[in-house]
């Protein structure tokens, strides 16, 4: 066991959309996309608001946000305010939350395509596409959904200011962290988001991870040991001043 105290000064660097943990997990989601649950999806596109701030500055319980999500009750009021905040047709959100997820090809038993194929039916056959100019829409998801396209962007955008933790996650999924320590049976999910968080590293725990990511062990000691961006902070590209003939334009810096 290792503290993360006790890394050389000096190495850290910011986090950015290069590396290739980060890459992973934007591609990971943008596969998955429809898979997502709808919280999630919203959560990324109200990032980096958690959806608990939201609801404080509505002034909403958040028992009433869970429960819309989980479709206990439709809360109309709720859906449009949160609509509105999203800056989509409430039609939009509620096609997100009440059409059923796609299931991702690793949740599917062995031989899926196989078993349709023997019975004469097209495993790769898809769904017609969602017009979303006339609603009401389909009752199924298939990615296409502004706002999962939003919730994209934003997780392009903002990715290397996420937890390490949440990063992670995202590579992994659908299997979750939680999943991926029980069946480890050597370590807890506690251990496992100290290791991420830098506070206290294992080398058991990250060599187990990196196997399970397909990234090489310096892969990941270098993600954890990286710097989060600030999620309010410019893009980086707009950080550094313009420059014409060595000369700094006036008025540039982020």
């Amino acid at each position: 066991m290792r503290s993360g105290g006790d890394e050389t000064p000096g190495r850290a660097r910011e986090r950015g959309s290069a590396d290739p943990l980060v890459r992973a997990a934007v591609d990971n989601v943008t596969r998955h996309i429809a898979a997502l649950s709808a919280s999630e999806v919203v959560q990324l596109v109200l990032y980096p608001e958690p959806m608990a701030a939201w609801a404080a500055t509505a002034r909403i319980d958040e028992s009433q946000v869970a429960n819309l999500f989980r479709r206990h009750r439709r809360y109309v009021r709720v859906r449009q305010l949160l609509a509105d905040r999203l800056g989509v047709p409430v039609s939009i959100l509620a096609h997100l939350i009440d059409a059923a997820p796609a299931v991702p090809e690793a949740k599917r038993p062995t031989g899926h395509a196989d078993v349709l194929r023997a019975a004469g039916l097209d495993p790769d056959a898809r769904r017609p596409p969602i017009d979303w100019r006339t609603p009401p829409y389909p009752a199924y998801r298939d990615g296409t959904n502004p706002l999962e396209r939003l919730a994209l962007r934003s997780l392009a955008a903002g990715i290397a200011s996420m937890p390490a933790s949440r990063v992670i996650g995202y590579a992994l999924w659908p299997e979750s962290l939680s999943g991926f320590a029980t069946r480890s049976q050597r370590f807890t999910l506690g251990q496992l988001l100290t290791t991420l968080s830098g506070l206290r590293r294992s080398d058991p725990i990250e060599v187990a991870l990196a196997r399970r990511l397909g990234v090489s062990h310096a892969t990941l000691d270098a993600f954890i040991l990286a710097t989060r961006r600030d999620p309010y902070a410019p893009p980086p590209e707009l950080r550094e001043p313009a420059a014409i003939g060595g000369a700094a334009l006036p008025g540039v810096l982020g």
